[in-house]
C-alpha cells in the first residue's frame, strides 16, 4: 500500500523542507571565499562583511637589468630532478588521502589472506604459497592502482595552479622534461609503495605461519603484470590533464578512456590481445 502525501506526513515534509531553505539562505548569507575581511553584526544578526580598502601607492621607479641564469650541467639537471620528485613524492605520501587510502589497502590484504587461507573460498588453500598470495595482491591492485594514478595524477599537475606559484615555476630557468619527469617518477613511486606494502604483508604472513619456499621472483613479478599496466595508466592521466581546463574533467576523461579501452572493446567482440593496450600479456 501506497502512503498518500496528506495529513502529517504532508506537515512534516513541509516543515523539513522550510528547515532545509532557511538552513541554506542562512549558509548563503554567510559564506565567503574571503578568510581576511573583517566581519560585522547589523541589526537581523547576520554577518555584515566589510569591504576591503586598497590604499595604492607608487612604487619608485628602479631601472630593469636581466638576470641571466647560469646552468650547472648534467649534475645541476640531476639534482633538480631529485629535488622535485623528493618534494612532490613526500607531499603526496604524508597527505590524508594516501595514509586513508594505505590503511584501505592493509585492511583488503589482510582479510583476503586470511580468508583464503581458513578454507572459506571454492579456491582456498591452507598454505600460504607464494601464488596464491600473489594472485591475492594483483586482484585489488588494478582498483587501486588506477584510483591511485587518476587521482594523483591531477594533483600533481594541478598544483602549481592551485596554490598559484605556476607561473613563479615557469619564470625558473628549469627545463620542461626536468619538471614533467619529476611528476611522473613522484606518481609511480606511489603504486610502488602500495605493491611493495601487499608483499611485505603476504611475507609477514608466510613466515608466521612457517612456510618457507618463498619465491621472490613470483612476488617481483607483479610489478611487470600489474606494475607496468599502471604506469601507463599514468601516462595517459598526464597526458589527459595537459588538454583540460579542470583537474576534475581530466580525471573523468582518463576514467572514461582506460575503462572504455581496457574493459569496454572487449565488449563489443574484439577479443584480440593486440587491443588490450592496457593489459599487459599473461
Amino acid at each position: 500500500r501506497l502512503l498518500s502525501l496528506s495529513g502529517l506526513l504532508l506537515q512534516n515534509r513541509l516543515i523539513a523542507v522550510l528547515i532545509s531553505i532557511l538552513c541554506l539562505a542562512f549558509g548563503y548569507v554567510l559564506f565567503s571565499f574571503r578568510t581576511s575581511q573583517k566581519q560585522t553584526r547589523n541589526w537581523l544578526g547576520f554577518m555584515k562583511r566589510k569591504r576591503n580598502i586598497h590604499v595604492s601607492r607608487e612604487l619608485p621607479s628602479s631601472q630593469y637589468s636581466p638576470v641571466i641564469a647560469v646552468k650547472g650541467g648534467l649534475k645541476a639537471d640531476f639534482s633538480e630532478f631529485f629535488t622535485l620528485a623528493k618534494i612532490d613524492f613526500r607531499t603526496a605520501v604524508f597527505s590524508r588521502v594516501f595514509i586513508l587510502l594505505l590503511l584501505v589497502w592493509t585492511i583488503m590484504i589482510v582479510a583476503a589472506i586470511l580468508h583464503n587461507l581458513n578454507g572459506q573460498d571454492i579456491y582456498g588453500s591452507i598454505l600460504p604459497s607464494t601464488g596464491l598470495l600473489a594472485g591475492i595482491i594483483m586482484e585489488p591492485l588494478a582498483h587501486i592502482g588506477l584510483f591511485l594514478i587518476v587521482f594523483y595524477s591531477g594533483e600533481l599537475v594541478w598544483k602549481a595552479r592551485d596554490n598559484r606559484f605556476n607561473e613563479i615555476l615557469d619564470a625558473t630557468p628549469l627545463h620542461n622534461s626536468i619538471l614533467l619527469s619529476s611528476k611522473y617518477t613522484a606518481l609511480f613511486l606511489m603504486p610502488t609503495t602500495v605493491i611493495i606494502l601487499g608483499v611485505l604483508i603476504a611475507l609477514i604472513f608466510q613466515l608466521m605461519l612457517g612456510y618457507s619456499d618463498i619465491n621472490l621472483g613470483l612476488y617481483i613479478s607483479i610489478f611487470y603484470f600489474s606494475g607496468v599496466s599502471i604506469f601507463i595508466y599514468g601516462v595517459l592521466s598526464v597526458f589527459m590533464q595537459q588538454f583540460v581546463t579542470n583537474k576534475y574533467i581530466g580525471m573523468l576523461l582518463s576514467i572514461l578512456v582506460i575503462y572504455g579501452f581496457g574493459y569496454a572493446i572487449p565488449a563489443f567482440g574484439i577479443a584480440h590481445p593486440i587491443a588490450r593496450i592496457f593489459q599487459m600479456p599473461k
